[in-house]
């Protein structure tokens, strides 16, 4: 069996957002540390049994989803290059959240191999956000996008619509303000 697509998933968030219904749960801290360290040497051994396989040798794509990725930090980066270690796909994508983003993340990952950046942005309102439960800002979104892009990521935009009280106007001021920003999908 060999395996063109892969997808892992790290099932935990900084919070859980209202409106999430993934396998994920809200850490943080010492509770995050430890439940990520125990996940994450489970998931490398799995990886490392389909690569020793040859499983993982004919890979085109994968997709660190979640929860959110970010929030393990320089273990996402460790992740990605254990990853590649096993396979050389031509699009390696990690998904993130603007506030478990930052520059030396976003340098590490790209050192590790990671060419993509999907950014759960949802909505450029700050309201909506709130009442989502989202712990970024608009401005941090924006930020986010820029440093994805500033350190040679193709980047990509997940938005929400129908979020309690947006309107057709706050919709349409998210979509202007999210094209304005150029990324590469939306």
């Amino acid at each position: 069996m060999t395996v063109r697509a892969l997808y892992v998933h790290v099932p935990f968030c900084h919070a859980k957002c209202a409106y999430c219904d993934f396998d994920s749960c809200g850490l943080t801290g010492e509770r995050l540390a430890r439940a990520a360290g125990a996940y994450l040497a489970k998931l490398e051994s799995r990886i490392d049994a389909f690569g020793a396989s040859g499983a993982l040798e004919d890979v085109e794509t994968v997709y660190i989803g979640g929860g959110t990725p970010t929030v393990l930090g320089e273990g996402l980066a460790a992740l990605v290059a254990h990853i590649r270690r096993w396979c050389a796909p031509s699009e390696l994508t990690c998904e993130a959240n603007p506030e478990s983003f930052d520059e030396v993340l976003a340098q590490r990952l790209a050192a590790a191999g990671a060419t993509r950046i999907s950014l759960g942005v949802q909505s450029l309102d700050d309201d909506e956000l709130r009442r989502i439960g989202r712990l970024h800002s608009a401005r941090g979104a924006l930020a986010a996008l820029e440093r994805a892009r500033r350190n040679g990521f193709t980047v990509s935009c997940d938005l929400m619509c129908g979020l309690p009280g947006q309107t057709g106007a706050s919709w349409r001021a998210t979509l202007a303000r999210t094209v304005e920003a150029r990324p590469d999908h939306v």
